[in-house]
């Protein structure tokens, strides 16, 4: 006899309001009829308190707490290609004794611009070297980044120099988005990631071919979308062929208005855009607000019902951290406290600025959002409806 924890005895009796909230709860696509969700939910649930599987048909996959689980959260972009580097501990230092996961640790967040990132070989596999990964700290006229506001909104990307006729002038040459070109760049790219960070579990933005209200799908869409599919098929292939741990790494697409919708459902006061308007990745400003507290929190539980997030060792995470804050709260004034996992130190942070805030904070929320789907997720398989059911409604 099933016990009455066990999904495949209560969850028939959900009403489908209820099944759609918990897949949100859980990051489960929450479209179909009642049977269908039924379904869905219980293969995800049993997944969940089973030893980790890596069925390219799985929609979720949850993480062995046995081993570290090191989670590479990537915010799709060409010019604006923001990540995360996450890790949860195993065993007891990264869950709590209810079996929950303890604010992981931020070891990495940086955005920067693919071409100009691989077009230098010797940084290609030292992040930490290449301008376009960290915010400047001294900022000139002609280096500062600009926002992207479609294919020719960034200087320095969008073309390249080459020798003129004679005069000793240079003119610029149009940037190449030739397969052949973006192939290579994925793969210098995705090797890079994998050498440096040596991760787990690998989270990618889902691109959505949007068209704003207009006719057509901009161009720019089309360029990230095809870019999104080459990170995908570089992995799939280096996981054929090389074996190993790379081959048990677990790629899972992130849908962004599942993200956005779980925040919405978690916290009041906060809407969707208008229907009609661009539904773009990018998190609502309110929810980049409540993530700016979960990222100044020193609280080891974040806020409310949200991880919190523990730093690394590394100064440079403390300083792109603290840049980000600092921006965020427009220069404000006031104490920026964030909880390190040691006693790590920086005396130059105050002259970090960054630009572009949504790309950083998309790929963060993605990965502890993701996390946090992953808690509840086991928490319901292993203890039943009870522990969600006052967030279900009626």
């Amino acid at each position: 006899m099933a016990s009455p924890t066990s999904p495949a005895i209560w969850l028939p009796s959900l009403k489908v309001r209820q099944l759609q909230r918990l897949a949100s709860l859980t990051g489960i696509l929450s479209s179909g009829a009642k049977s269908i969700l039924i379904e869905r939910l219980y293969q995800n649930l049993h997944v969940s308190i089973q030893q980790p599987v890596h069925n390219v048909n799985q929609e979720e996959c949850s993480i062995d707490d046995k081993k570290t689980a090191s989670i590479l959260s990537i915010d799709m972009g060409i010019r604006n290609l923001a990540f995360a580097h996450l890790v949860v501990p195993a065993g007891h230092a990264g869950r709590t004794k209810s079996g929950e996961f303890k604010p992981p640790i931020l070891k990495a967040w940086y955005r920067l611009a693919v071409p100009s990132f691989v077009s230098n070989s010797d940084r290609a596999l030292n992040f930490n070297l290449d301008d376009e990964m960290r915010p400047k700290k001294k900022i000139t006229k002609d280096r500062k980044s600009l926002p992207l506001n479609g294919p020719d909104a960034s200087s320095g990307c969008d073309s390249t120099h080459v020798p003129g006729n004679g005069d000793g002038n240079k003119v610029k040459q149009k940037e190449s988005f030739a397969p052949k070109v973006y192939a290579a760049h994925a793969y210098t790219l995705m090797s890079s990631l994998l050498a440096t960070y040596k991760p787990t579990h690998v989270l990618i933005e889902r691109q959505r071919f949007r068209s704003g209200g207009g006719s057509a799908v901009p161009e720019w869409t089309i360029r990230v979308g095809v870019f999104e599919g080459m990170l995908y098929a570089v992995l799939r292939a280096m996981q054929q062929e090389r074996k190993g741990e790379i081959a048990n790494i677990v790629v899972q697409g992130v849908e962004p208005q599942r993200v956005l919708r779980y925040w919405i459902d978690h916290e009041e006061g906060l809407d969707l855009p208008p229907k009609g308007k661009l539904m773009g990745s990018s998190p609502t400003p309110n929810v980049s607000k409540k993530l700016s507290s979960n990222v100044d929190s020193t609280s080891s539980t974040g806020t409310g019902d949200h991880l919190g997030i523990n730093l690394g060792d590394d100064g440079q995470i403390h300083e792109v951290v603290k840049a980000y804050l600092k921006k965020w709260k427009k220069l404000k004034g006031g104490k920026l406290s964030t909880k390190r996992t040691s006693g790590a130190t920086t005396d130059n942070s105050q002259t970090l600025e960054i630009e572009k805030l949504d790309d950083l904070a998309d790929c963060l929320l993605q990965g502890i959002t993701w996390l946090e789907w992953q808690n509840t997720l086991q928490n319901v398989a292993r203890h039943g409806f009870d522990v969600v059911s006052s967030k279900m409604g009626d």
